[in-house]
């Protein structure tokens, strides 16, 4: 059995760089059409007579998005500020909650809820006359439900447990 190795081919060695003299000569013997220079001119003609006015363009069109960004960057701040004075009041509601459900626990007598825990709705229909209320008819927490504090994912948001 014979080896089926590839035999290496040698390249040649690549030539040297032109010096600047060779490209300055190159340069100057190409022809005035040649496609590279006609553009090159082209774009020099342009930038010459509208340069002064783009520029004021781009400078007034920069300084108009950064005034939206300065914008965007306080209503922000402004919409994380209610956001976490929510979460604070939500975190409230839910331990006097817990603190009312908790005194009904003790004296088996049902709670009457607060006016403002009044006008919290939930999915859920209280349990009619027919059906009184029971642990076991109580209705299972959704998930996720993190019971007197903050849910964690709350904290991508720089919002902190008061607890």
């Amino acid at each position: 059995m014979g080896s089926k190795a590839k035999k290496r081919v040698v390249l040649p060695t690549r030539p040297a760089p032109p010096t600047v003299e060779q490209i300055l000569e190159d340069v100057r013997g190409a022809p005035s059409d040649d496609p590279v220079f006609a553009a090159l001119a082209l774009e020099d003609s342009l930038g010459l007579s509208g340069g002064a006015e783009d520029t004021e363009a781009q400078r007034e069109q920069l300084y108009q998005r950064s005034r939206a960004y300065v914008a965007m960057n306080q209503r922000l701040q402004q919409a994380g500020d209610r956001l976490k004075q929510k979460c604070e009041e939500l975190w409230r509601a839910g331990e006097e909650l817990e603190r009312d459900v908790s005194q009904g626990r003790d004296s088996r007598h049902p709670v009457a809820p607060s006016r403002k825990q009044a006008q919290i709705s939930t999915d859920t229909q209280p349990p009619g006359p027919e059906a009184p209320f029971s642990a076991a008819s109580a209705p299972e927490q959704p998930t996720g439900w993190w019971p007197g504090r903050l849910h964690p994912d709350t904290s991508l948001l720089g919002l902190t447990s008061p607890l």
